[in-house]
């Protein structure tokens, strides 16, 4: 759906340190996997290293302050193809774009139409979901895995930051998502932006649909501006 907020994921809610929580099949997921650097204003960090009060480099305001961080370590043993990690390869929207292999949840939002990011495309800057560029040359499915961890980030608004040279999504909460959480992890949360409510506000960018980015991919291979599309 366009302009459309995801719900929020399933897993465990202890920070990865616990057994993995066993992953419904088709549960919609996001967020970076741990190891994926993003850009702060003092340099590139891990993004398990990244606490609240951190500062993070966002595409539109600069650096800003992380408000909350999400941690989740999935089972991947049962999880459908729909469900597993998306991995993109080091320069598959051409160099440095990523820089290095990147791993993210099949819902996280990936920056298009701009930037060295099938610039041109979608009239402009919108949001596609990593598993809609699956049909892509050098973005797929990853198996191998019988666990992940995700770390989410969560700034005062939906941001656009780069994550491994990639321009991608900060996480977005929707009221069913707070309300799924945990009560102590609710708890943190709410006291991260008390005494106001916790920000659920619109994305940083329009957010296709799969009919949409499957359209467009097939329209420009048509006209010879992609590589084969699998």
């Amino acid at each position: 759906m366009r302009g459309g907020m995801a719900d929020f994921y399933y897993g465990s809610e202890d920070g990865g340190a616990a057994d993995a929580a066993r992953l419904p099949g088709s549960a919609p997921i996001l967020g970076y996997a741990s190891g994926t650097f993003i850009d702060t204003p003092a340099g590139a960090r891990p993004v398990e290293a990244i606490v609240a009060g951190d500062r993070v480099e966002t595409l539109d305001h600069g650096g800003m302050a992380v408000r909350w961080v999400h941690t989740e370590t999935l089972d991947l043993r049962r999880a459908r193809i729909e469900a597993r990690p998306v991995l993109i390869q080091a320069g598959a929207f051409g160099p440095g774009r990523p820089a290095r292999d990147l791993v993210v949840g099949p819902q996280h939002r990936i920056l298009v139409g701009a930037l060295g990011q099938i610039d041109g495309a979608f009239g402009g800057q919108a949001f596609a979901t990593a598993r809609a560029l699956t049909r892509l040359p050098r973005i797929r499915p990853m198996f191998g895995r019988d666990a992940i961890r995700w770390v989410h980030i969560f700034l005062d608004r939906h941001e656009v930051v780069c994550a491994n040279g990639l321009y991608a999504e900060t996480l977005s909460l929707c009221p069913a998502g707070i309300a799924a959480l945990r009560p102590f992890r609710r708890g943190r949360l709410v006291q991260a932006f008390a005494p106001g409510p916790v920000p659920i506000g619109p994305l940083a960018r329009d957010s296709l649909g799969t009919e949409d980015v499957w359209a467009e991919l097939a329209h420009r291979r048509s006209l010879g501006g992609l590589a084969k599309v699998a």
